[in-house]
Protein backbone atom coordinates (compact mmCIF):
# COMPACT_ATOMS: atom_id res chain seq x y z
CA UNK A 1 0.00 0.00 0.00
CA UNK A 2 1.22 3.06 -0.71
CA UNK A 3 1.21 6.25 1.70
CA UNK A 4 -0.21 9.60 -0.03
CA UNK A 5 2.44 12.14 -0.56
CA UNK A 6 1.53 15.30 1.85
CA UNK A 7 1.83 18.71 0.61
CA UNK A 8 3.99 20.30 3.60
CA UNK A 9 3.06 24.11 2.28
CA UNK A 10 -0.71 23.55 2.85
CA UNK A 11 -2.49 25.60 4.83
CA UNK A 12 -2.57 24.33 8.60
CA UNK A 13 -5.71 22.66 9.90
CA UNK A 14 -7.91 24.79 11.72
CA UNK A 15 -10.29 23.74 14.76
CA UNK A 16 -13.08 22.65 12.91
CA UNK A 17 -10.97 20.72 10.38
CA UNK A 18 -9.67 18.56 13.94
CA UNK A 19 -13.55 18.04 14.81
CA UNK A 20 -14.44 17.14 11.38
CA UNK A 21 -11.43 14.43 11.50
CA UNK A 22 -12.91 13.23 14.65
CA UNK A 23 -16.27 12.73 12.91
CA UNK A 24 -14.93 10.94 10.38
CA UNK A 25 -13.05 8.77 12.87
CA UNK A 26 -16.49 8.13 14.30
CA UNK A 27 -18.23 6.81 11.39
CA UNK A 28 -14.74 4.16 11.27
CA UNK A 29 -14.91 3.05 14.20
CA UNK A 30 -18.71 2.42 14.25
CA UNK A 31 -18.11 1.06 11.20
CA UNK A 32 -20.36 2.95 9.41
CA UNK A 33 -17.13 3.48 6.90
CA UNK A 34 -14.56 1.56 5.46
CA UNK A 35 -10.46 2.43 6.41
CA UNK A 36 -10.37 3.18 2.83
CA UNK A 37 -12.71 6.21 2.74
CA UNK A 38 -11.54 7.48 6.06
CA UNK A 39 -8.20 7.65 4.88
CA UNK A 40 -9.30 9.27 1.82
CA UNK A 41 -11.43 11.82 3.83
CA UNK A 42 -8.85 13.04 6.35
CA UNK A 43 -6.23 13.71 3.84
CA UNK A 44 -9.40 15.45 1.91
CA UNK A 45 -10.23 17.43 5.12
CA UNK A 46 -7.11 17.90 7.19
CA UNK A 47 -5.02 19.85 4.67
CA UNK A 48 -1.84 17.44 5.80
CA UNK A 49 -1.76 19.12 9.60
CA UNK A 50 -0.33 17.62 12.55
CA UNK A 51 -3.75 16.49 14.16
CA UNK A 52 -4.70 14.82 10.39
CA UNK A 53 -1.39 12.56 10.53
CA UNK A 54 -1.94 11.72 13.93
CA UNK A 55 -5.35 10.29 13.67
CA UNK A 56 -4.68 9.05 9.90
CA UNK A 57 -1.93 6.74 12.31
CA UNK A 58 -4.64 6.41 14.69
CA UNK A 59 -7.37 4.62 12.25
CA UNK A 60 -4.55 2.47 10.75
CA UNK A 61 -3.32 1.16 14.15
CA UNK A 62 -7.08 0.27 14.80
CA UNK A 63 -7.29 -1.54 11.33
CA UNK A 64 -4.06 -3.25 12.04
CA UNK A 65 -5.92 -4.56 15.34
CA UNK A 66 -9.38 -5.17 13.48
CA UNK A 67 -7.63 -7.74 10.46
CA UNK A 68 -5.61 -9.36 12.97
CA UNK A 69 -7.83 -11.92 13.42
CA UNK A 70 -9.33 -12.30 10.14
CA UNK A 71 -5.96 -11.95 8.20
CA UNK A 72 -2.83 -11.32 9.85
CA UNK A 73 -0.75 -11.36 6.83
CA UNK A 74 -2.05 -7.71 6.59
CA UNK A 75 -1.03 -6.61 9.84
CA UNK A 76 2.20 -5.15 8.86
CA UNK A 77 0.55 -3.60 5.70
CA UNK A 78 -1.44 -1.34 7.92
CA UNK A 79 1.24 -0.77 11.09
CA UNK A 80 3.64 0.44 8.13
CA UNK A 81 0.85 3.07 7.55
CA UNK A 82 0.22 4.04 10.85
CA UNK A 83 4.03 4.68 11.39
CA UNK A 84 4.57 6.53 8.42
CA UNK A 85 1.55 8.96 9.53
CA UNK A 86 3.10 8.95 13.17
CA UNK A 87 6.24 10.26 11.68
CA UNK A 88 4.69 12.84 9.85
CA UNK A 89 2.87 13.99 12.83
CA UNK A 90 5.72 13.91 15.07
CA UNK A 91 8.16 16.02 12.46
CA UNK A 92 5.52 18.26 10.84
CA UNK A 93 7.21 22.08 11.08
CA UNK A 94 5.06 24.36 9.41
CA UNK A 95 2.48 24.77 12.57
CA UNK A 96 3.26 27.12 15.54
CA UNK A 97 4.76 24.67 18.12
CA UNK A 98 1.59 25.38 20.63
CA UNK A 99 -0.65 23.61 18.19
CA UNK A 100 1.11 20.87 17.11
CA UNK A 101 2.82 20.06 20.33
CA UNK A 102 0.33 17.56 21.78
CA UNK A 103 0.06 15.56 18.63
CA UNK A 104 4.07 15.06 18.46
CA UNK A 105 4.37 13.88 21.64
CA UNK A 106 1.48 11.58 21.15
CA UNK A 107 2.28 10.34 17.67
CA UNK A 108 5.97 9.48 19.26
CA UNK A 109 4.65 7.70 22.28
CA UNK A 110 2.90 5.22 19.54
CA UNK A 111 6.28 4.97 17.32
CA UNK A 112 7.82 4.25 20.47
CA UNK A 113 5.46 0.91 21.15
CA UNK A 114 4.95 0.35 17.23
CA UNK A 115 7.08 -2.85 17.21
CA UNK A 116 5.18 -4.40 20.35
CA UNK A 117 2.10 -3.90 18.44
CA UNK A 118 3.14 -5.15 15.29
CA UNK A 119 4.67 -8.25 17.17
CA UNK A 120 1.19 -8.67 19.36
CA UNK A 121 -1.05 -8.46 16.53
CA UNK A 122 0.75 -10.68 14.00
CA UNK A 123 1.04 -13.35 16.37
CA UNK A 124 -1.00 -13.32 19.22
CA UNK A 125 1.50 -13.54 21.39
CA UNK A 126 4.06 -11.77 24.49
CA UNK A 127 7.29 -10.60 22.54
CA UNK A 128 10.39 -11.58 24.48
CA UNK A 129 12.04 -9.48 26.80
CA UNK A 130 14.64 -7.12 24.60
CA UNK A 131 11.35 -5.84 22.19
CA UNK A 132 9.98 -4.95 25.29
CA UNK A 133 13.35 -3.36 26.69
CA UNK A 134 13.50 -1.37 23.18
CA UNK A 135 10.00 -0.32 23.70
CA UNK A 136 10.68 0.89 27.53
CA UNK A 137 13.87 2.58 26.67
CA UNK A 138 12.09 4.92 24.20
CA UNK A 139 9.28 5.39 25.91
CA UNK A 140 11.26 7.06 28.35
CA UNK A 141 13.30 8.97 25.61
CA UNK A 142 9.64 10.51 24.53
CA UNK A 143 8.62 11.49 28.06
CA UNK A 144 11.88 12.71 29.02
CA UNK A 145 12.69 14.79 26.09
CA UNK A 146 9.12 15.93 26.22
CA UNK A 147 9.72 17.18 30.03
CA UNK A 148 12.86 18.64 28.82
CA UNK A 149 11.53 21.12 26.46
CA UNK A 150 8.53 21.86 28.57
CA UNK A 151 9.58 22.64 31.86
CA UNK A 152 6.76 24.50 32.85
CA UNK A 153 3.75 22.87 31.62
CA UNK A 154 2.38 22.33 34.63
CA UNK A 155 2.30 26.12 35.13
CA UNK A 156 1.01 26.93 31.73
CA UNK A 157 -2.95 27.69 31.01
CA UNK A 158 -3.20 27.49 27.28
CA UNK A 159 -5.37 25.18 26.39
CA UNK A 160 -3.44 23.98 23.51
CA UNK A 161 -1.08 22.69 26.45
CA UNK A 162 -4.35 20.57 27.71
CA UNK A 163 -3.48 17.45 25.86
CA UNK A 164 0.09 17.57 26.56
CA UNK A 165 -0.79 17.63 30.29
CA UNK A 166 -2.91 14.22 30.08
CA UNK A 167 -0.59 12.47 27.82
CA UNK A 168 2.37 12.76 30.06
CA UNK A 169 0.95 11.53 33.04
CA UNK A 170 -0.13 8.32 30.72
CA UNK A 171 3.58 8.17 29.80
CA UNK A 172 4.15 7.79 33.58
CA UNK A 173 2.12 5.37 34.49
CA UNK A 174 3.12 3.34 31.29
CA UNK A 175 6.43 2.94 32.15
CA UNK A 176 6.33 2.22 35.85
CA UNK A 177 4.03 -0.73 34.73
CA UNK A 178 6.65 -1.47 31.75
CA UNK A 179 9.47 -1.15 34.47
CA UNK A 180 7.61 -3.88 36.34
CA UNK A 181 7.43 -6.45 33.40
CA UNK A 182 11.10 -5.98 32.48
CA UNK A 183 12.52 -6.08 35.89
CA UNK A 184 10.29 -8.45 38.40
CA UNK A 185 8.93 -10.64 35.54
CA UNK A 186 11.30 -10.39 32.96
CA UNK A 187 8.42 -9.82 30.31
CA UNK A 188 7.03 -13.72 31.02
CA UNK A 189 3.29 -13.60 30.84
CA UNK A 190 2.40 -9.43 31.38
CA UNK A 191 2.72 -6.83 28.85
CA UNK A 192 1.19 -3.35 29.73
CA UNK A 193 0.65 -1.24 26.17
CA UNK A 194 -1.07 2.33 25.74
CA UNK A 195 -5.10 1.74 24.49
CA UNK A 196 -6.27 1.11 21.06
CA UNK A 197 -8.08 4.54 19.54
CA UNK A 198 -11.09 3.87 20.14
CA UNK A 199 -10.67 2.14 23.60
CA UNK A 200 -9.09 5.33 24.61
CA UNK A 201 -12.23 7.35 23.29
CA UNK A 202 -15.33 5.05 24.86
CA UNK A 203 -16.09 4.52 20.63
CA UNK A 204 -17.05 8.05 20.34
CA UNK A 205 -14.05 10.72 19.68
CA UNK A 206 -16.59 13.83 19.72
CA UNK A 207 -18.80 13.40 22.98
CA UNK A 208 -19.13 11.80 26.18
CA UNK A 209 -20.76 7.95 25.85
CA UNK A 210 -21.44 5.70 28.70
CA UNK A 211 -19.15 2.88 27.05
CA UNK A 212 -16.30 2.01 29.16
CA UNK A 213 -13.08 4.09 27.98
CA UNK A 214 -9.18 3.34 29.44
CA UNK A 215 -6.01 5.01 28.26
CA UNK A 216 -3.92 1.61 29.62
CA UNK A 217 -4.18 -1.87 28.43
CA UNK A 218 -2.57 -5.04 30.22
CA UNK A 219 -2.25 -8.20 28.71
CA UNK A 220 -1.50 -11.54 30.09
CA UNK A 221 -0.57 -14.97 28.69
CA UNK A 222 1.72 -17.59 31.25
CA UNK A 223 1.52 -19.86 28.23
CA UNK A 224 2.18 -20.10 24.80
CA UNK A 225 -0.80 -22.49 24.47
CA UNK A 226 -3.33 -19.90 26.26
CA UNK A 227 -5.03 -16.43 24.51
CA UNK A 228 -3.69 -13.23 25.10
CA UNK A 229 -6.02 -11.46 27.33
CA UNK A 230 -6.49 -7.98 27.56
CA UNK A 231 -6.58 -8.53 31.58
CA UNK A 232 -6.36 -4.96 33.33
CA UNK A 233 -7.69 -2.20 31.54
CA UNK A 234 -6.34 1.26 33.19
CA UNK A 235 -7.68 4.80 33.00
CA UNK A 236 -4.96 7.48 33.98
CA UNK A 237 -5.92 10.53 35.84
CA UNK A 238 -3.50 13.67 36.54
CA UNK A 239 -5.06 13.85 40.37
CA UNK A 240 -8.26 13.62 42.05
CA UNK A 241 -8.97 14.03 45.30
CA UNK A 242 -10.87 11.22 46.29
CA UNK A 243 -10.74 7.63 44.48
CA UNK A 244 -12.69 6.10 41.81
CA UNK A 245 -14.15 2.90 41.93
CA UNK A 246 -14.16 0.44 38.78
CA UNK A 247 -16.64 0.63 36.66
CA UNK A 248 -16.83 -1.48 33.86
CA UNK A 249 -13.80 -3.38 34.65
CA UNK A 250 -12.22 -0.62 33.99
CA UNK A 251 -9.50 0.73 37.00
CA UNK A 252 -8.81 4.38 37.49
CA UNK A 253 -5.20 5.44 38.79
CA UNK A 254 -4.58 8.71 39.93
CA UNK A 255 -0.73 10.07 39.28
CA UNK A 256 -1.48 12.18 42.42
CA UNK A 257 -1.59 11.07 45.25
CA UNK A 258 -2.14 7.36 44.41
CA UNK A 259 1.51 7.28 42.96
CA UNK A 260 3.05 10.12 44.13
CA UNK A 261 4.86 10.04 47.74
CA UNK A 262 4.21 11.81 50.51
CA UNK A 263 6.53 15.15 50.37
CA UNK A 264 5.88 15.47 46.17
CA UNK A 265 3.08 17.32 44.09
CA UNK A 266 1.68 16.67 40.54
CA UNK A 267 4.40 17.38 38.83
CA UNK A 268 7.27 16.18 41.13
CA UNK A 269 5.48 12.93 40.81
CA UNK A 270 5.54 12.68 37.05
CA UNK A 271 9.12 14.19 36.48
CA UNK A 272 10.81 11.55 39.40
CA UNK A 273 8.62 8.70 37.48
CA UNK A 274 10.38 9.47 34.16
CA UNK A 275 13.36 10.69 35.00
CA UNK A 276 13.98 8.11 37.61
CA UNK A 277 13.08 5.63 35.04
CA UNK A 278 15.29 6.54 32.61
CA UNK A 279 18.31 7.45 34.92
CA UNK A 280 17.35 3.59 36.59
CA UNK A 281 18.24 2.34 33.20
CA UNK A 282 21.21 4.48 32.39
CA UNK A 283 22.91 3.91 35.82
CA UNK A 284 21.40 0.77 37.97
CA UNK A 285 24.75 0.66 39.96
CA UNK A 286 24.45 4.82 40.97
CA UNK A 287 20.54 5.04 41.39
CA UNK A 288 19.99 3.02 44.31
CA UNK A 289 17.66 5.64 46.08
CA UNK A 290 15.83 5.95 42.91
CA UNK A 291 15.58 2.27 42.51
CA UNK A 292 13.74 2.33 46.39
CA UNK A 293 11.44 5.21 45.31
CA UNK A 294 10.22 3.76 42.04
CA UNK A 295 9.71 -0.03 43.92
CA UNK A 296 7.41 2.23 46.59
CA UNK A 297 5.37 4.12 43.74
CA UNK A 298 5.34 0.58 41.31
CA UNK A 299 3.98 -1.84 44.34
CA UNK A 300 0.97 1.24 45.43
CA UNK A 301 0.37 0.70 41.27
CA UNK A 302 0.04 -2.63 41.50
CA UNK A 303 -1.93 -2.80 44.52
CA UNK A 304 -4.63 -0.84 43.19
CA UNK A 305 -5.16 -2.50 40.49
CA UNK A 306 -5.45 -5.82 42.09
Amino acid sequence: MNAPQFDTTSVPSTPRSNYKCLDIANHYLQEEMEFGEAKRRIIDTSKYSSFGHLILGELSLEQAHRVSQSDPSLVSTYMELARSRYRSASEYSTEPDDISLSNRLRANMRLAQANVFEYILKKQQIPELPLIQSMYKRLLGVGAHALKDNPNIYRDTHDTTLEVKGTLPEIALLALAQRHAIRDIGGEGWLPLQSFFGQDHGGDCTKKTNKPAWDMTIFTQYDLKDRLEPTYKIQTKTYLPEPVEDIDGVTTVRLHPDIGLSWENTRQTLGSIIIGCQLELHDPEGSARITEDLDKRQEKFLDIIG
